[in-house]
């Protein structure tokens, strides 16, 4: 079943109206029209299955024939503070973030970051993108909310962030002691946010690490081997949803 995304004013009593580029999804591409079938969801956990009545240039609309909560999004919120990397990987690392049930992201521009774009501008257009790429994977993956993208910022910015979270995690390649398994075996169940600290190509800066030291984070090892920065968030969110029973089990 085909899912969409509306905001709550797109609802109207037991009538739904999907606008934007999902009516040319929904029309040319799906070649879907009245009396098809599809699911709506309205970001809040909320799906509906609706009946689609009609479709024109710029809107379709649907009559709503039932509607329920369905918990599909994990109890654990989990957000990553991602050093942005070069080339296409954000959009990997993204799209793959939303599958694995994460929260929200939020872009870093780090020390060793090398895209360095020329106005705020660019970046907002970098940042649509990526709230695309993350709307489009949660449709596929049956998403309860489109996980939020936020607007890169500096690592400082980052850190301030993070503060309202019950748990941080920062994997540093130079940290030889304190393991991931022994963060997760301490870690209270009964936690529910959390954030996750990946550098870009070549980690963190050493004034970074002392920076995030100096906020309250303790580095922790993923082992003796150097992970990518689009495999580490992934690994420490698997390692994440296992504990909380989100992978099955």
């Amino acid at each position: 079943m085909h899912n969409f995304y509306v905001d709550r004013d797109q609802i109207k009593d037991d009538l739904v109206f999907i606008r934007g580029q999902d009516v040319q999804h929904i029309k040319k591409v799906l070649r879907l029209g009245p009396k098809d079938i599809i699911y709506v969801r309205d970001n809040s956990g909320l799906r509906y299955e609706v009946c689609i009545e009609s479709i024109n240039k710029h809107e379709v609309k649907g009559k709503i024939l039932e509607g329920k909560k369905v918990d599909v999004e994990p109890k654990v919120k989990v957000t990553l503070y991602q050093g942005i990397p070069k080339g296409s990987k954000m959009d990997t690392i993204v799209q793959k973030w939303v599958e694995l049930g994460g929260h929200s992201i939020v872009p870093v521009v780090c020390q060793r970051t090398v895209v360095r774009l020329q106005s705020e501008h660019d970046w907002e257009k970098k940042r649509k993108r990526w709230y695309r790429i993350s709307e489009e994977a949660s449709k596929q993956c049956g998403r309860g909310i489109i996980p939020r993208v936020d607007s890169p910022c500096n690592f400082a910015r980052a850190l301030d962030l993070a503060k309202g979270n019950q748990l941080n995690i920062l994997p540093w390649e130079l940290e030889k002691h304190r393991s991931i398994k022994a963060l997760i075996d301490d870690i209270d169940k009964d936690i529910n946010t959390i954030g996750v600290f990946v550098g870009p190509e070549g980690g963190f800066d050493s004034s970074e690490i002392q920076l995030a030291i100096e906020k309250g984070l303790s580095p922790i090892t993923l082992g003796p081997r150097i992970l990518r920065t689009e495999t580490v968030g992934l690994c420490l969110l698997s390692i994440i949803m296992f504990q909380w029973g989100q992978l099955g089990g």
